[in-house]
């Protein structure tokens, strides 16, 4: 895949697509091992340059369109 490319999932269940863009495509591949949102955030910051104010946010809204697609499974955090 070229730089500035996305990607496309398949939920192999109901066989719907899901399409990704850039950061989409990153954020899958650091979630190829679960980890907390935290660490998720740290390693993007380390990826990314020039994020928006209300990035974490945006990635949590991203990260639970993948949980109610069923694309990822998600546990509340620890208090």
């Amino acid at each position: 895949m070229g730089e500035g490319e996305g990607g496309v999932l398949l939920h192999l269940d109901t066989a719907a697509y899901h399409g990704l863009n850039e950061v989409g495509v990153l954020i899958w591949g650091l979630l190829e091992e679960p980890k907390a949102f935290d660490v998720l955030i740290q390693e993007l910051r380390g990826q990314l340059q020039e994020l928006p104010e209300t990035f974490e946010e945006e990635i949590n809204q991203f990260l639970g369109e993948l949980a109610d697609r069923d694309l990822i499974l998600t546990e509340p955090a620890a208090v």
